[in-house]
Formats: structure tokens, C-alpha cells, sequence
């Protein structure tokens, strides 16, 4: 196929790089471009569901997961502060570093030279015949149709839908992923310790890594000052074990932080040859641990309902596009919208508030969890074919 038959994907991060992987899988001609110089992810781990890992495993990429991630968990405890279970979740789940989940995905794409690193996006233009899309050293790539997948400040976003403010969560999050082994971090069970405006996430991954997270209320700029371990010790100090001993256990340089931001759902992704994949699409906040894994089902149904769609007929295209876009916005709205409201009342700070939030988990019976991660987690999602492939 010929330049102009490609899809470009702008950003090299999970979503677009499983876009990449799914549509190769497809035998659709794909680009990546990367505005960094190398391929790379923070030090910092991920979860990833029952859908995601179905997602995974029709881009042919079971046997690549299997390698990096570690028993699947079981269950998620949420727990007091101090240690006291508040619920128990059946949950079906993954861990593993985010780094190599990245390397996974790009191991056959930087081989094949399909990813373009040091590349901006600064604009594209895009017409009936197709997308051209012009990169801040002068470059100009054509393509068949653009999909956004730079992140939470997309170039693509602002330039096909608008940028919509950004949302401030109103607390930061530091995280690591240090070795660590200790009675109380079974491999088959992740945990979320709640506190009085400040929570602490304990998740078992492969070779005896563990991930963990620790948010607080902060004013926005506060993540990024010096002496995080140290800090983060200091304000999670008394609670139940191993929260300490897991903070001593990492490193400084390791502990990554950051302001916490979303931005509220929108209606539409794209027009015409252009669409959105990932936090540049639908941005949430970490609560319910299904930033990657969305970006991953996004790309599974990208390739879904592009994969045997006349490429330059801009009609078809479209109605490509639109479908995916139609698929994709119910449930990642409902992720967006769930994970503002549950990361509200985890940061409470009221005493009499706090207790109430504690008393209403523990009493929620387990039959109404189990439904809860069913739904969250249910093959719908995708579509038949992609969930099955």
C-alpha cells in the first residue's frame, strides 16, 4: 500500500502503541510517531482487567503478557487506615511494571520501523483524499487517518474537538515499584488503605515487585518538590503495616510524583479521517486503576471496525471511525465519571464522614461487589469478534 493508504497514530505510549500492534494484526499499514527521543515509561506499575488482558490476547499478545506479569489477583481489599477490612472484591486483574508493558508492545514495531521517535505533531489538515500531518522539524507524513493517542494534552485533541479545561482532583499521587516481600502482601490479593484525605495503594506484581501508590490532598504544584520518599513516610507514619515498611523498601530517585488531573467527558472524538485513543480521548483519574487498560479496549475496537474498510473511501472511513467512537464513549464516560465520584469520597476529611464512608463498605454485601466488578469487567465491551479473535 502506498503512503497515503496508512494510519498514523500520534503518541508512542500504550494506547498507541497497542493501536499499532492491532492494526498490524489487521494487515492495516500503520505509523507510530513519538514526540520523545527513546521509548520509555515511568517507574510505576499497571493493572489491568479481565478485558483488557482479552484485548491483549487478540493482538497476539497473551504469550508477551504472560512473560511480564505476575499471577493474576484475585481479590482487592479496600481497609481502614489502620488495617481493618472494609470489603473484599473479586477481582481478575494483572500487575506489571508499565515499562515493560511498553517494550512489549514496541519490541516488533522498532524492529519493523514502524515507530518515528523525535517526532512533534504541531497541526494536520485533513480532506476527503485523506490526513496530512505536519511535525515541528518541518516533516509532513499523509496518511489515511490520524488517531490522537498523545495524551492527556493532545495536540490532535485540540486541534479536531477543542481542549477542554483540565480538572484538578485536588490531591497529588506519588508511586514506585520497588522488590519487596513481606507477609502482608500476598500475591494474589491488591489493597487500598483509606485515611482522612489520604489513601495508600499496595499492588503484587511479577519477580517479587510490588506497586504502590500514595495519594493526599495538596495544592497543585506539591508532587513536584524534592524529598518525596521522605515526605510521603512522614504523612502515612502509624498506619497499618506494610505501608512503612514498603516506603522504606524504595528507593528515592524512584518514587515518581504528580499532580492528579481528568477532564470531563465529551460527546465526540473526532471528524471526518481523525479520532481519539486513550487519555487524549478520556482522561480519568487513577481510582479504578483503568487508565491503561482503556486505552488497550480502544484500540482493540479501533482495529475492529477499521479492519476490512476501504481506506480511501472517506465515506467508509467515517462511518469507521464514528461506530468506534460509538462503542468506545458509553463505557469509558461511565469510567471517567465513576472515578470523580469515588476519588471524592476517599479523600474525605470530615471524622464523622470518613466513618460513615467506612460503615457504608463494610456493610455493602459481597454479592453487590461481585456485580459491581462483573459489569466493570464484562466481554461486551468488546466486540464479539475482537474479544474472541
Amino acid at each position: 500500500m502506498g503512503a497515503g493508504a496508512r494510519v498514523l497514530i500520534v503518541g508512542g505510549g500504550i494506547g498507541g502503541l497497542s493501536a499499532a500492534v492491532a492494526l498490524r494484526r489487521a494487515k492495516i499499514e500503520v505509523a507510530v510517531f513519538e514526540r520523545a527521543g527513546a521509548i520509555r515509561e515511568i517507574e510505576a506499575g499497571v493493572s489491568l482487567h479481565a478485558t483488557a488482558q482479552a484485548a491483549l490476547a487478540a493482538m497476539g499478545m497473551n504469550d508477551a503478557l504472560r512473560r511480564i506479569s505476575g499471577p493474576p489477583v484475585q481479590r482487592f481489599q479496600l481497609r481502614s487506615w489502620k488495617g481493618r477490612v472494609l470489603a473484599t472484591v473479586p477481582h481478575n486483574a494483572v500487575t506489571l511494571h508499565r515499562r515493560d508493558l511498553v517494550l512489549a508492545l514496541a519490541n516488533d514495531l522498532m524492529a519493523d520501523g514502524v515507530v518515528h521517535l523525535g517526532s512533534q505533531c504541531t497541526s494536520f489538515e485533513h480532506d476527503e483524499q485523506g490526513v496530512t500531518v505536519r511535525f515541528a522539524d518541518g516533516r509532513e507524513e499523509r496518511g489515511a487517518v490520524l488517531v490522537g493517542a498523545d495524551g492527556i494534552h493532545s495536540v490532535v485533541r485540540t486541534s479536531s474537538v477543542g481542549m477542554t479545561p483540565l480538572r484538578y482532583s485536588g490531591f497529588a499521587s506519588w508511586r514506585a515499584m520497588p522488590t519487596f516481600d513481606h507477609p502482608a502482601v500476598p500475591e494474589n490479593r491488591s489493597q487500598v488503605f483509606l485515611g482522612r484525605g489520604a489513601r495508600f495503594g499496595i499492588f503484587p506484581s511479577s519477580v517479587g515487585r510490588v506497586y504502590w501508590f500514595a495519594s493526599r490532598l495538596a495544592a497543585a504544584g506539591e508532587s513536584e518538590e524534592r524529598g518525596a520518599r521522605c515526605r510521603v513516610a512522614t504523612w502515612f507514619r502509624g498506619w497499618s503495616e506494610p505501608v512503612q515498611e514498603l516506603i522504606a523498601a524504595t528507593e528515592e530517585a524512584d518514587v515518581v510524583g504528580n499532580d492528579v488531573y481528568d477532564r470531563p467527558p465529551i460527546k465526540r472524538w473526532g471528524t471526518g479521517r481523525v479520532t481519539l485513543l486513550g487519555d487524549a480521548a478520556h482522561a480519568a483519574l487513577p481510582t479504578l486503576g483503568q487508565g491503561a487498560a482503556q486505552a488497550i479496549e480502544d484500540a482493540a475496537v479501533l482495529a475492529h471496525y477499521l479492519t476490512h474498510t476501504p481506506l480511501a473511501d472517506a465515506g467508509a472511513v467515517e462511518t469507521a471511525l464514528r461506530a468506534y467512537e460509538a462503542r468506545r464513549i458509553p463505557p469509558t464516560t461511565a469510567v471517567i465519571n465513576e472515578a470523580w465520584r469515588i476519588s471524592r469520597s476517599y479523600m474525605w476529611t470530615n471524622p464523622l464522614r470518613c466513618w460513615a464512608r467506612d460503615t457504608r463498605l463494610r456493610l455493602t454485601p459481597t454479592r453487590v461487589w461481585a456485580a459491581r466488578a462483573a459489569q466493570r469487567e464484562a466481554p461486551e465491551l468488546l466486540p464479539d469478534e475482537t474479544a474472541t479473535r
